[in-house]
């Protein structure tokens, strides 16, 4: 099935609809002040691991083994697995030569911003691409001291290497914004 047209405002726009269809869950802290910073608690942010996972449990649940990505299902790999194929189908359209095993959602809503951060799971470069209609939000990365890059990942990917490289997400002032980032996990296991 094909699910975008490769031309990047059209697929983003398919992207945003597609991402704001799935309820993103976690079985940690992702989703609270450890990486947003939220000005009320209503305020929208929600962050969710696509792929696999060293984790062979959810709850009292044994997760699905995925051969392919050589971990466990996470959640929502077990939930909407119809997800490996638009991942897929996206990398091929704009980043084509980039390997990855697990992708992680970002769902952010007016008011919440991005803290400061180096990715403790990511190996190698990630790309980070962003969809939605809100101002701020942009996404600040590190280049030389004591500068910042300041980009909007709606308008093309990103790619960097976040483990090593500095960077966060500016308030979200109006609007609902989800972004991507495809990495390589070093939390992998032997199945």
């Amino acid at each position: 099935m094909t699910y975008f047209v490769n031309e990047w405002y059209s697929d983003s726009a398919i992207m945003f609809s597609i991402l704001d269809e799935l309820e993103l869950s976690t079985g940690n802290d992702r989703s609270g002040t450890k990486f947003f910073i939220k000005k009320t608690p209503k305020d929208i942010c929600e962050s969710c691991k696509f792929g696999g996972t060293w984790r062979s449990m959810r709850g009292k649940n044994v997760r699905a083994k995925c051969p392919i990505l050589n971990a466990y299902k996470t959640k929502l790999y077990e939930d909407h697995p119809e997800l490996f194929d638009i991942f897929n189908e996206f990398r091929d359209l704009y980043f084509k030569d980039f390997e990855f095993d697990s992708v992680t959602i970002n769902k952010m809503g007016k008011g919440v911003s991005v803290k400061p951060h180096f990715d403790k799971i990511n190996v190698g470069d990630s790309i980070l691409c962003a969809f939605g209609d809100y101002s701020g939000g942009e996404t600040f990365i590190k280049k030389k001291n004591p500068h910042f890059e300041i980009v909007d990942c709606r308008n093309g990917i990103q790619k960097f290497n976040g483990a090593t490289i500095y960077h966060f997400v500016n308030t979200i002032k109006e609007g609902l914004r989800y972004s991507l980032v495809f990495y390589n996990s070093k939390n992998k296991i032997k199945i």
